[in-house]
């Protein structure tokens, strides 16, 4: 008697293992680069060329604070907000967490490198600095104005379910 019901409850395990689709499947590399649009893999990179830029900061943090204005305590909580927005930001925007936010969080830290740091570097001269920082503010800009876009966790929270995207 025990065996039989075992074999029914096993006969109905797999019948309904058979309908039951998982609810998010990680697509092969082939599909990825279909799904992918540009403007995400833009994200992604200037997210981690944020937080990279962060970690730099954070290992050399005395040359970066001789980098900023000398503002006593305010300095160095300027010093730590530039870090954090970099760093976990630059991560959050990555994976496409609060990406609006993130971006417009770290806007003004590139203004200020563009006021404070860069002001006395031409845009033509030999050191590109200021260009980059230009580059990466534009980016944001563009980041902030387009959103996170559909290979995001903001979409995956917003939206749920991806399989449409995922569809064989």
């Amino acid at each position: 008697e025990a065996a039989k019901n075992f074999a029914t409850a096993m006969a109905e395990r797999r019948a309904i293992a058979a309908h039951h689709k998982p609810r998010f499947v990680f697509p092969a590399l082939p599909e990825l680069v279909k799904i992918i649009k540009p403007i995400d893999a833009l994200r992604v990179y200037l997210g981690l060329a944020l937080a990279a830029k962060a970690i730099y900061f954070l290992t050399n943090f005395d040359t970066f604070s001789a980098m900023t204005p000398d503002w006593g305590p305010f300095g160095v909580i300027l010093a730590w907000y530039v870090i954090l927005a970099h760093g976990a930001g630059g991560v959050c925007l990555a994976m496409g967490f609060a990406t609006r936010f993130i971006t417009a969080l770290n806007i003004p830290v590139l203004l200020g490198a563009i006021l404070l740091i860069h002001n006395s570097t031409t845009l033509f001269g030999p050191d590109q600095s200021l260009q980059f920082t230009i580059f990466v503010l534009f980016t944001l800009v563009i980041v902030l104005w387009r959103g996170s876009g559909e290979f995001s966790l903001d979409h995956l929270l917003k939206y749920g379910d991806m399989e449409e995207h995922y569809a064989s």
